[in-house]
């Protein structure tokens, strides 16, 4: 398999996986898989059609230029396009073979459609495999698929529902292009005039009235437009994009008052209640550094004089917004950490800390970390990073905290510890998943374990849990070449112990009884017999302190050299769609202007 790399400016990465094994060469489907972002679902359809020996090439395009690039290059048999921002040029399309993913059902099917069926409330949502753009004469459907919609965003939807569904579809289109099948001959109907939610949404259609609007309807607003683009609001004159809420409980006030404050989240009252808000962006025109931020961090002088409601003692009532929750069942301990998007700044890290070593002195035999509903964990937090007076130092005080987390996983002595991977996690979040006694994914879910997307050599003890896992050869590979790995390969590499139904309520009734099988007096004390044993072990061979400072000291290059390539990727995935933000508002602004 080659290393990711760049053909030109336009297309921002072209990986090969040359995944069909000599014995099955004559068998294998020569694929491009287009999208415009490389993670969630574009990453789960490389592993499953790389898993099945197919040579699989991934074009991250940018405009349609680029995807006409792409395709001219590697020339393929079939053209996977995963949800691109620019519509599949017709030249593509009518050439070559295609499965396009399209989101919506019945007349639902515009470019903002699952944002207007979110706003509604609506309760049914689907996914079609297309041969061509639906608005095309000429497009056929290779499946379609319906499923219930939650209340919950619009991100957690395509990470969740979207990526199950459409690479179910995918995957049985292609078994019918293998056998030389053809879409069926039923054109689609072109709904896009007669839906009234066909058109794109605007900043105006999402516009809270905190005087008039319950909590409900705030949070269903907000879910809406997460992660992208945020609902456009103003508070204390600061105008800013909202994101992150939840309802509120116990606490009112009058309606657009802010109330309290907990754990970086603000609380703000509505006309029948309140709402917290875990992240807010600045919108202002021109401001490069807008970025997705604790709201008590972007509001910091106007929220200084609210209440407090910050909590981690375990037991305590919890009336703020805290994002680490832990419950036991019979000697099982959960804890869960729901961090937005899965990152942990510095002060997260040592809270969870805390929490672990707090659990650890309880009278539980297994402890399952649960990570968070959206993302399992993602590791450090880039946006705190560089948000910072000093972003170096920031950086380093954030790897040593996301250290001192995983060395307390490490050093678990009493209690086996399990890794109930959930969701995605990558960098320093899937080492520490890999870090626990044993772990459990959800089939479906993909790790990168590996720092490549960041630009550092990383750290989190990686030397010692990748190799101890799947041996130094792997974890060497796994490190240098950055691709994602699927939850079935994860289990035969020894990344992951136990694969786990997709089914998110199967899952969680095999993860209960399993942690249940695991806390039995005579289970538990082999498996703590097993760990004591390969931890003195391991240590005699070479103390986890040795792991730590040889990985800080390549960490210690990439915080604080300015050229190191961490600055840059950090930046590069921080600021990928700032400008469109910005430009979201000044056209907004000037929108309101006019009709003024």
């Amino acid at each position: 398999m080659s290393s990711p790399k760049r053909l030109t400016a336009r297309v921002a990465i072209v990986t090969l996986h040359e995944g069909a094994r000599t014995t099955h060469k004559e068998l294998a489907v020569r694929i491009l898989l287009l999208t415009s972002t490389f993670h969630g679902l574009s990453q789960r359809l490389h592993c499953e059609l790389s898993l099945l020996h197919h040579a699989v090439a991934v074009a991250v395009t940018r405009d349609s230029g680029s995807g006409c690039l792409s395709v001219e290059l590697f020339a393929p048999d079939l053209i996977v396009a995963a949800f691109l921002k620019q519509p599949l040029p017709e030249l593509i399309y009518k050439r070559y073979r295609c499965l396009i993913i399209d989101s919506g059902i019945d007349d639902d099917n515009g470019p903002s459609a699952l944002d207007w069926a979110l706003k509604r409330g609506a309760t049914q949502w689907g996914v079609s495999v297309l041969s061509a753009p639906r608005e095309s004469p000429v497009s056929h459907c290779w499946g379609h698929s319906e499923f219930e919609l939650r209340a919950t965003t619009k991100a957690d939807v395509f990470r969740r529902e979207i990526s199950e569904h459409a690479t179910r579809l995918v995957l049985g289109a292609l078994r019918q292009v293998e056998q030389h099948s053809e879409p069926p001959a039923t054109l689609l109907r072109d709904c896009s005039i007669t839906s009234r939610f066909s058109r794109p949404i605007q900043q105006e259609d999402r516009r809270i009235d905190w005087s008039l609007d319950g909590s409900d309807d705030i949070v269903r607003e907000i879910n809406a437009a997460d992660s992208i683009p945020g609902v456009l609001d103003e508070i204390m004159g600061t105008p800013v994009y909202l994101y992150g809420a939840t309802r509120a409980i116990g606490l009112q006030g009058e309606p657009g008052e802010l109330l309290a404050r907990s754990h970086g989240a603000i609380c703000r009252a509505t006309a029948d209640g309140a709402v917290w808000i875990s992240q807010l962006k600045h919108a202002r025109p021109g401001r490069r550094t807008a970025i997705k931020l604790p709201a008590t961090q972007v509001l910091s002088t106007q929220v200084r004089g609210l209440p407090d409601l910050d909590t981690d003692v375990i037991g305590a009532p919890d009336l703020g917004c805290n994002e680490i929750r832990y419950y036991e069942i019979g000697e099982v301990g959960y804890l869960h950490f729901n961090f937005y998007n899965g990152a942990m700044n510095t002060q997260q890290c040592r809270r969870l800390t805390n929490m672990l070593r707090d659990i650890k002195r309880r009278p539980v035999k297994v402890i399952a970390l649960m990570g968070g509903d959206h993302y399992w964990s993602h590791g450090i937090n880039l946006h705190c990073i560089e948000a910072s007076a000093q972003p170096a130092e920031e950086s380093w005080s954030n790897v040593n905290a996301m250290n001192d987390l995983v060395a307390e996983v490490l050093e678990t002595d009493r209690q086996i510890t399990v890794a109930a991977v959930r969701a995605n996690a990558s960098a320093g979040g899937a080492i520490l998943a890999a870090a626990c006694d044993r772990v459990w994914m959800r089939d479906g879910t993909v790790l990168n374990a590996h720092y490549q997307g960041i630009g550092m050599y990383g750290s989190d003890y990686w030397t010692y849990v990748l190799p101890r896992r799947v041996g130094a050869a792997c974890a060497h590979r796994l490190s240098e070449q950055g691709l994602p790995t699927l939850a079935r390969e994860a289990r035969r590499l020894g990344l992951a112990d136990r694969l786990l139904p997709e089914d998110w309520s199967n899952y969680e009734r095999e993860l209960d009884r399993g942690l249940a099988e695991l806390s039995e007096p005579s289970s538990w004390r082999r498996a703590v017999n097993a760990k004591e044993r390969q931890r003195t072990r391991d240590e005699q061979r070479k103390p986890l302190q040795k792991y730590r400072d040889e990985e800080l000291l390549q960490i210690h290059r990439s915080c604080f050299d300015p050229d190191s390539a961490f600055h840059a990727a950090r930046r590069n995935v921080i600021f990928s769609s700032t400008v469109e933000a910005v430009t979201t508002y000044e056209r907004e602004a000037a929108r309101e202007r006019m009709s003024a």
